[in-house]
């Protein structure tokens, strides 16, 4: 159970980095502000956007919370 609390608190940790960012995050920028690797804010911001939660901006490669 210890294993989802931790990814829970980690997806509510990315969500709340990005909402203080309206311009959105690079990949790096995410992970130091989490203290992750860039790996592992890799597979997070994945999963986050594959169900619909966060945004990359194809120009950029932000990461950014969609509108919704």
């Amino acid at each position: 159970m210890k294993v989802v609390n931790s990814f829970l608190e980690r997806c509510d940790q990315t969500l709340e980095v990005l909402s203080h960012q309206k311009a959105g995050l690079a990949l790096g920028e995410v992970a130091a502000r989490l203290d992750i690797p860039k790996s592992a804010a890799h597979r997070l911001l994945t999963g986050l956007a594959g169900i619909g939660w966060v945004e990359q901006e194809p120009q950029t490669g932000f990461y950014h919370l969609p509108l919704r």
